[in-house]
């Protein structure tokens, strides 16, 4: 990791369009070709000519005398919903498996990703559902979730059937909640503001110190389940876990690390885990696009995610190739052994 990885985050923030950063020095990306050069890898919404920007928004070419790359993102949204389907993943299936369409009643729709175990005591442990916060709690950034019907297919889908009860979801802390300098909120209000006004698109966020890891939640079934994929055959014995995948854009897609979910208590029933690195090629089946596969292109990397009312940072999440659309988030992701 960059030693200087907080004096890079109130760097980068105070320009129009920035969404994150690689957590580990890159080369550089040039006309779709890479550079033996290393650098600070910054991600922004879109990339224009220097030409087009106004100098105070131009990004400095230096941070600390390491030279730094801007490559294009698009808009990183959490992926909660999509008009596309896939007709047989949304429709009621009995028993419960992973990779079909699922969803708190007060939400639209998601993906069960797998199901995951947790040891309750020395000699017993429980088997949950497992999917992100933003699928499975009716407002991810609440302690808890005041509905707790989980409804399979999503309510989207035309789901009505209670097939589980909402039990726990890592609290996701939205920029604007967590940010310890009011200043900072103040100053990018007023800029927001301005750029309203203007009839610009551009969006600044404030400096945040405490950022979140993993969108995640489980839910206890009150209904049969098979340890089994809708559409792919994944014996547990060639499979490790990587993580859920949650956001992304029309070009990347981004993954919470399974460690993280791990140290909350939580490990995927039937299957070891593992992490991984750029190059290595992962998988999923989602409610959406079914089974897809892509190359990781950053093993850590500091992201802003767009949940529609509010931004969250996610600090050290897997960036891949496009692999997940709306109403994929929560998909299970792996590698072959």
């Amino acid at each position: 990791m960059l030693d200087m990885d907080k004096f890079i985050r109130k760097e980068i923030f105070k320009f129009p369009n920035v969404t994150g950063y690689a957590k580990t020095l890159q080369k550089r990306q040039r006309k779709g070709k890479i550079i033996d050069e290393l650098c600070i890898q910054i991600h922004v919404t879109k990339k224009v000519s220097l030409k087009e920007l106004r100098k105070q928004d131009i990004l400095p070419s230096l941070i600390k005398g390491i030279p730094i790359d801007v490559v294009e993102f698009g808009e990183i949204k959490a992926l909660s919903l999509s008009a596309v389907k896939n007709v047989k993943k949304t429709t009621r299936i009995r028993p419960l498996v992973a990779g079909i369409s699922i969803g708190n009643a007060s939400i639209t729709a998601g993906t069960l990703g797998w199901f995951m175990e947790k040891t309750t005591s020395p000699d017993k442990s429980e088997v949950f559902l497992g999917s992100n916060a933003h699928v499975l709690a009716e407002e991810p950034k609440n302690k808890t979730s005041h509905e707790k019907r989980i409804l399979q297919p999503g309510d989207y889908d035309g789901g009505t059937e209670v097939v589980a009860k909402y039990y726990w979801h890592k609290q996701l802390h939205p920029i604007g909640d967590i940010s310890e300098c009011p200043i900072s909120n103040i100053v990018a209000d007023t800029l927001n503001a301005i750029s309203e006004v203007l009839g610009r698109k551009t969006r600044f966020l404030p400096i945040v110190e405490e950022v979140n890891h993993i969108d995640f939640a489980v839910a206890r079934m009150s209904i049969p389940w098979e340890t089994r994929f809708f559409d792919v055959e994944l014996p547990p014995s060639k499979f490790e876990f990587v993580g859920l995948g949650f956001a992304g854009s029309d070009q990347v897609s981004l993954l919470c690390k399974q460690q993280y979910i791990v140290d909350e208590g939580y490990r995927p029933f039937g299957y070891e885990v593992r992490d991984v690195w750029v190059g290595d090629v992962v998988h999923k089946t989602g409610r959406t696009s079914c089974y897809s596969k892509a190359s990781v292109t950053l093993e850590s990397a500091y992201e802003i995610v767009n949940y529609g009312n509010y931004f969250i940072a996610f600090d050290d999440v897997i960036v891949t190739n496009h692999m997940l659309e709306p109403g994929d988030s929560g998909s299970f992701i792996w590698k072959e052994k």
